[in-house]
């Protein structure tokens, strides 16, 4: 009983301090919704927020926006110079060539959009296009960039992948 206690305490003290939901069940090999579980079950369920002095305005949430039609995105994304010491800089995401696998691209840690790309193309998903122009699936809350993103995690904990959350969120093919 001690132990679960304990495990269930680490998982409401990440959870606290703002860490990635995903990253906590990778971390302790469950789903996102049994993290959710632990929480209610130790801490209570959520109390809605008591209402604010001003009411909400009637045009919120702002429209979504399109941008325009004459904007096309650059031909391949390409990060500032900078990455923490240790990392290599990446210069662009290219798609990989036919016949490659996923294991043999993900070979060293490779940032979460990246190895979402790099999934989409082993999948057949995004057909070959660079990834400037499906990066919009990673960054704009899109659902295909969520599977992705839970596949990965789902290969971590099946032992496939390795991740690692800091500096920031990476995955590689696990070594040996």
């Amino acid at each position: 009983m001690g132990v679960e206690e304990s495990r269930d305490d680490r998982i409401v003290a990440e959870f606290g301090d703002g860490h990635d939901v995903d990253g906590i069940a990778a971390r302790y090999g469950i789903t996102v919704a049994e993290v959710y579980a632990v929480v209610e079950r130790e801490v209570g369920p959520s109390v809605p927020a008591p209402p604010g002095p001003y009411p909400v305005p009637g045009h919120y949430p702002p429209p979504a926006y399109a941008p325009p039609a004459h904007s096309a995105p650059p031909s391949a994304y390409a990060p500032p110079g900078y990455a923490p010491p240790g990392y290599a800089v990446p210069q662009a995401y290219q798609a990989p060539q036919p016949g490659t696998t996923l294991a043999t691209t993900l070979t060293e840690w490779t940032d979460s959009d990246g190895a979402q790309f790099l999934l989409g193309q082993a999948i057949g998903v995004f057909g070959g296009r660079p990834f400037a122009e499906v990066r919009h699936v990673f960054w704009a809350g899109d659902p295909l960039g969520h599977e992705l993103r839970g596949m990965l995690l789902a290969l971590v904990r099946t032992g496939v992948l390795e991740w690692r959350g800091h500096p920031a969120e990476q995955f590689r093919w696990r070594r040996g």
